[in-house]
């Protein structure tokens, strides 16, 4: 709430100075929450993000948390079976890489888009540990389907301004996207070219039952296989009482 006021004076501060002030390529911005907690209930969030660019600038909105490994496995027919044929591990590629435009980005950036913006030159920069032969072909399928999971997504033409220069935008955040930092940048464009950034992160950690469920599988395995199997046995219990009365009517 803090940081939301003092973004809001910011942005006031902005819209009142005088038409003769020095103008200065800068961005303000802020978000309406500096956390997301997982709750047993979690289904994903949405977070406000808000401020100003430099009047007239065009604005692009960056959302990727940090890199993860990640293991991909393709299915194919040994014999009469359908099993996993190769396996790999993805590194250098962000867990989440969304991206809120005002413009269309050929549009926006007409000599080319920057390397930061673009996803295939990311997946140029990718690491692949697996005995595939095409790597880039590997990286490829990678961002197709975190595309089809929503966590590589471009939505251009999303972003809206006021007055050239106040902004506000709603990010939803997928309840996919794994604890961590999420880094929101905000990225002002003129003339084919980012003039002025700022950014903010929001931290996505587990709270509650699934922090302690997270600490137990992980600090004491022992313990948390025997919880799990006493739940199974529990739910299997309740099960058979069900059908039991269920039968004696």
């Amino acid at each position: 709430m803090r940081r939301g006021i003092v973004a809001f004076l910011l942005v006031g501060h902005v819209l009142a100075a005088p038409p003769g002030a020095a103008a200065r390529e800068e961005v303000v911005s802020d978000t309406s929450t500096d956390e997301i907690d997982i709750k047993l209930k979690y289904h994903g969030q949405d977070v406000l993000v808000f401020g100003t660019i430099p009047e007239g600038a065009g604005i692009v909105v960056k959302v990727s948390a940090p890199p993860r490994p990640e293991s991909l496995a393709r299915k194919g027919r040994v014999g009469p079976f359908w099993m996993t044929v190769e396996k790999a591990t993805v590194e250098n590629l962000p867990a989440l890489y969304l991206l809120h435009t005002q413009r269309p980005l050929a549009e926006m950036f007409p000599r080319g888009v920057p390397r930061e913006l673009d996803l295939a030159s990311m997946v140029e920069m990718a690491k692949f540990d697996s005995t595939v032969g095409d790597a880039r072909a590997l990286g490829e399928g990678f961002v197709r389907l975190k595309e089809r999971e929503g966590l590589y997504v471009l939505h251009e033409g999303s972003v809206e301004t006021k007055k050239g220069k106040v902004f506000k935008l709603a990010v939803p955040i997928s309840s996919k996207v794994p604890p961590g930092d999420l880094l929101f940048e905000i990225l002002a464009v003129r003339n084919g070219r980012i003039v002025a950034r700022d950014r903010d992160i929001v931290r996505i950690e587990k709270v509650g039952v699934e922090r302690w469920l997270t600490d137990l599988a992980f600090g004491h395995p022992p313990l948390y296989g025997l919880l799990a199997v006493g739940v199974a046995l529990l739910s299997g219990f309740g099960v058979s009482l069900l059908f039991r009365e269920g039968g004696a009517h």
